[in-house]
Formats: C-alpha cells, sequence, structure tokens
C-alpha cells in the first residue's frame, strides 16, 4: 500500500490545481505516518507565514471515511495519521494476497556473471561475482523478465598456457578435485617461469593453442574439463543454474574477423604491428584489441561475444556483472561498439561493477597462491557449523544435521557477499557470517524458522481483523510493507544490498516482536497469527530474491 497516495487524495480535494504535494515519510512516527511541506511553496507564492499556510490548510481537510484518524499541522508541517488498526488490516490483507510485485512486459535479458578462468582456482572473489549475478537475476524475474544466465570465461591465453607448462614440466600428478588441482599448479608454475627463457617457452606455448595445434590439444581439453566440472561443482553448491557456459574459444576466431573489419572501415588504427582503438577524443584513451603477433587480446574476444550473446540469446538487454577495476574497460569497449555502428548493442549493454573481496592480509592473487578459494572457505565454514548444530540439536541424526550445517553455510556465505553495498570492499572473516546475532544470513533465516514454528502449533483459525495492541506490531506491518518500494528501487539500481538490508531490519523489528507479542493463548492470537503469516510471506519473497532457500529449522 502506498502510504504517500493516500495522503494526496486528501490533499487533492482540498488543493485540486496542485501538480505536486510534497509528501515525504517521517523517520519519527510521532510526526505522523505521512507528512507535506506544501505550505512552504505556497508560502512563497502567497507571500506569508507557512505555519499559518499549513493551519488553513489542514481546516480545509476532510478525513472521514479515509484510513487517517488525524490531521495536524505542526509549524509549517502537516501531518497525517492512519488508523492504526485499519491501515494495518488493510496492509496484512493485500500481503496476505501474496501479490507482492506488479510484473513488466515481457522482455529477455542475458545475465553475464561468474566469470571463473578453466585452469584456476575458483575463490571468494568468484563467489561475490556469482551471488550478485544470481541475485540480479531473480529480481529481474520476480519482475516478470525472461531471464538467460550465461557466465564467460578465459579458457584459452597465457593463464592457461603457463598452466599447461606446469602441468607439462613439473611433474605432479592430479590429486583430489582435479580442477581445484590445476589452481595450484598455476600459482606454481607462477613462481617458477622466473626467467626470458621459460616465459618464452610460454608464449610458444601459447601460440600453439591459438594455433589449435594437434599434438596439445587432447592435453588442454583434458585438463579443460577438470576446470569446467569443478567450476559446476562450485555452482551446484551455491545453488545456480546456468543457460550458458561461454568461453573465450568460443568467440576468439570471430573476433579477431571483426577487429579486422573495423580495422578497414577505419574504426579501429594500425599501430607498431597491432590494432588498436584510439578512444583519446573521448577521453577514454588507447585500449589494445589485437597483439603485435596477431592474436586477438579481451577487446577482440568482447567483440565475437557481444555479437554471439545479442544474436543467438535473441536478448534486449546484456547485464555484465563484473569488478569495479574494469569500469573504463566497459567504458572503452561500449564506445567501441557504438563506433562500430552497434548503436543499439551499446545502448543495451549495462555493466554492473562491485567492490572485491580482500583478504585481511592484503588483496588475494590467483598468480601467487595467496587466495581463499571457495571450496576452503565452504569446507572451514561447514565444519563449524556441524559443531554449532551438535551443539544445538544434539538429539537429531548426523545426516540430517550435515544437511542444515549445509544450509546454514551456503546462507551464511550469500549474505555475507550480499549485505555490503556493491561499492564497498569485503574485508571478510567468516566467524562473523555464522553468528546468529546480528546482520547475517543465519539471523535472517532465524527469524523465518521462529515465524514458521508458531504457525506450526497452532491450528486455529485467523481472526479476520488486525488489532494493533503494541507499537512493535505496527512497525513491523510498515516494515513489510515497504517491500514494494525496496523491491522497486534494488531492480532500478540493480543492487540486491538494497533487498539484503531491508531483510535485516525486516527480521530484526519480527525478532523484536516475537519478543513482546505473546501469540499463543494471548486474546490476540488470531490476529498476531495473521502478521506472522504475512511475515512469511514476505521474508520468504526476500529470502528468494537473495537466493537463499527458507529454512524450516536450526
Amino acid at each position: 500500500m502506498d502510504f504517500k497516495k493516500e495522503a494526496i487524495k486528501v490533499l487533492k480535494k482540498a488543493l485540486p490545481k496542485q501538480k505536486d504535494y510534497f509528501i515525504e515519510i517521517p523517520k519519527d512516527s510521532k510526526l505522523g505516518d505521512v507528512s507535506s511541506t506544501i505550505a512552504f511553496v505556497l508560502a512563497k507564492k502567497k507571500k506569508k507565514n507557512p505555519a499559518d499556510i499549513a493551519s488553513e490548510i489542514v481546516k480545509k481537510l476532510k478525513i472521514e471515511g479515509t484510513c487517517f484518524s488525524g490531521v495536524t499541522s505542526a509549524g509549517p508541517y502537516i501531518n497525517f495519521y492512519f488508523d492504526r488498526d485499519a491501515i494495518s488490516n488493510k496492509i496484512i490483507n493485500e500481503l496476505l494476497k501474496n501479490k507482492l510485485i506488479k510484473k513488466e512486459k515481457p522482455k529477455r535479458v542475458l545475465v553475464e556473471f561468474f566469470h571463473p578462468n578453466t585452469h584456476k582456482g575458483v575463490h571468494i572473489g568468484h563467489t561475490r561475482n556469482a551471488v550478485i549475478g544470481e541475485a540480479i537475476s531473480r529480481i529481474l524475474e520476480e519482475a516478470g523478465i525472461n531471464v538467460i544466465r550465461a557466465t564467460y570465461g578465459g579458457d584459452i591465453g597465457p593463464h592457461v598456457a603457463k598452466c599447461l607448462w606446469g602441468y607439462m614440466n613439473l611433474g605432479l600428478k592430479p590429486e583430489g578435485d582435479k580442477g581445484e588441482w590445476l589452481g595450484a599448479v598455476y600459482a606454481l608454475a607462477s613462481k617458477k617461469i622466473n626467467n626470458e627463457f621459460l616465459k618464452k617457452q610460454v608464449e610458444k606455448i601459447n601460440k600453439r593453442l591459438y594455433e589449435r595445434d594437434v599434438s596439445l590439444m587432447p592435453i588442454w581439453e583434458r585438463t579443460r574439463e577438470w576446470s569446467i566440472n569443478h567450476i559446476k561443482k562450485v555452482l551446484k553448491l551455491l545453488n545456480i543454474k546456468m543457460n550458458a557456459f561461454l568461453w573465450e574459444s568460443h568467440v576468439e576466431k570471430d573476433g579477431l574477423k571483426i577487429a579486422r573489419q573495423l580495422l578497414k572501415k577505419g574504426v579501429l588504427k594500425e599501430s607498431d604491428g597491432a590494432i588498436i582503438a584510439d578512444l583519446t577524443k573521448h577521453n577514454l584513451g588507447i585500449l589494445v584489441v589485437v597483439s603485435k603477433e596477431g592474436l586477438p587480446l579481451y577487446p577482440a574476444k568482447d567483440l565475437g561475444l557481444v555479437k554471439l550473446e545479442f544474436n543467438k540469446f535473441k536478448v534486449t538487454k546484456i547485464i555484465h556483472v563484473v569488478g569495479v577495476e574494469q569500469q573504463f574497460y566497459f567504458k572503452q569497449l561500449f564506445k567501441i561498439f557504438e563506433l562500430a555502428g552497434w548503436k543499439e548493442w551499446a545502448k543495451n549493454s549495462i555493466h554492473v561493477a562491485y567492490e572485491l573481496v580482500d583478504l585481511k592480509s592484503g588483496k588475494m592473487s590467483s598468480r601467487t597462491g595467496e587466495v581463499v578459494l571457495f571450496t576452503d572457505l565452504y569446507e572451514k565454514m561447514l565444519d563449524l557449523a556441524k559443531i554449532e548444530m551438535q551443539k544445538r540439536n544434539p538429539e537429531v541424526s548426523i545426516k540430517t544435521r550435515e544437511k542444515i550445517a549445509h544450509k546454514i553455510t551456503i546462507s551464511a556465505i550469500k549474505y555475507g557477499m550480499l549485505s555490503q553495498s556493491l561499492s564497498k570492499k569485503i574485508l571478510f572473516d567468516y566467524r562473523d557470517w555464522l553468528s546468529f546475532e546480528g546482520d547475517t544470513g543465519l539471523y535472517i533465516q532465524y527469524s523465518y524458522v521462529r515465524a514458521r514454528k508458531i504457525l506450526q502449533k497452532i491450528k486455529s483459525p485467523m481472526r479476520q481483523k488486525i488489532i494493533i495492541e503494541r507499537p512493535v506490531e505496527y512497525e513491523l506491518i510498515k516494515k513489510m510493507n515497504e517491500f514494494q518500494s525496496v523491491f522497486k528501487e534494488a531492480y532500478e539500481k540493480l543492487d540486491p544490498s538494497v533487498i539484503a538490508h531491508y531483510a535485516y531490519r525486516l527480521a530484526f523489528l519480527f525478532n523484536k516482536f516475537y519478543e513482546e507479542c505473546p501469540v499463543i493463548g494471548s486474546e490476540y492470537e488470531g490476529s498476531r497469527l495473521k502478521i506472522i503469516k504475512a511475515y512469511l510471506n514476505v521474508m520468504g519473497k526476500v529470502l528468494h530474491l537473495l537466493g537463499l532457500k527458507p529454512m524450516k529449522r536450526i
């Protein structure tokens, strides 16, 4: 329910010629549920005291038959007060219909996220990308959009050549998760390749990769498959299902062809044997597209990628979820699209930037091996969650405890990654993320479990009317009513952290309600059951949008 619209309806009858009524929601509910500052505007026109104007307007307002119980002037402000029982019934009845979001006209959008390269390990930086991309996908789907989830990674190029050099020269034998093992090979090879002779060997391997050398291809294909299997394992743990796996090897030839065509058209230029995009007149510097050796670099591959994505998947828009360090690069890339004559593609290509995830000891690097691999993080957190489950639920079976511990771990990781604004760097501490108190995934899930348990215990019918007996009931209902505006903001900004922040505030108010408002056996049992049912609808939707499965028990 839109509180502002309710106030506008009343003001419109008294001031029909106004275009704007300057409505706001006061931070302090003592100052009203809705407030108008229109007296300031009218006072300037009439050259009168705004407080007098506000007082005159209040005398004209008629609130009989509306959801307001009173309207007053406080200086220049016009403050509206709802009939709390009436408005609460209206809100709860709307929430119980479970039609929380108005759907848009069907569109087809590709969300490209989670970009781990083959021949490297999947680390926690990739994890933030994955959970942001998945949450954005769910937000778009909730708005009625047909979403194609795609991952795009490097399976060819210098990093692969380096790993293959290590695989062929260091005498190491595959063990455990072979894809993860390749990441260790890459890190070790990076340290070993420390002179010009070895660097030249890697360059030769890289050239053979692009030439599809028949003697090298079986090794590349085998190790590539190990990496892809590892990547899919991580996605399965995170409960993310990709519609398409796109790789540099799919687009590098077409990208090189497009780059040469744009060179002929004069969009790109030749410089010292390389093909470049001179974007200096657009204040975007110079970007090397094809190396002097004739090998396609990232920009050339992205030219092939954009053609593939728009043409193959027939989408109207592509959202690239990529770290903030690539912000300038995407400006360059989209400008090249525009200069190439792909104006619609340029206009409908969006970069959602997010800050990185760092260790407390400093920035991660897969080159040096100073990374927290996703599987290591998951296993450590899982072990801690199992210990906590042993304390809390010693009576349940080991298998059940492990299932609960897995859900706790994934909830903690996903919420930990989403609860920070996209513009903020995460300096993570997984022990904090596993806390049952404060702004954590477990705190949110626990509030849902609490609400669910109350409904399971009571079979009695819900009272038809809501009766507000304590202030926290009204605060919780108002917070639930904010869901649509919160969703709209997250959708427009493509920022799931907006929903995560709301989730914490909503859970906090529910836990306060839980502590202050007895349900079972109270005279307000039916009314409060209805509030709890509405809370489960809203929080269930919030958890889904964040990519978290609502838990039945903790």
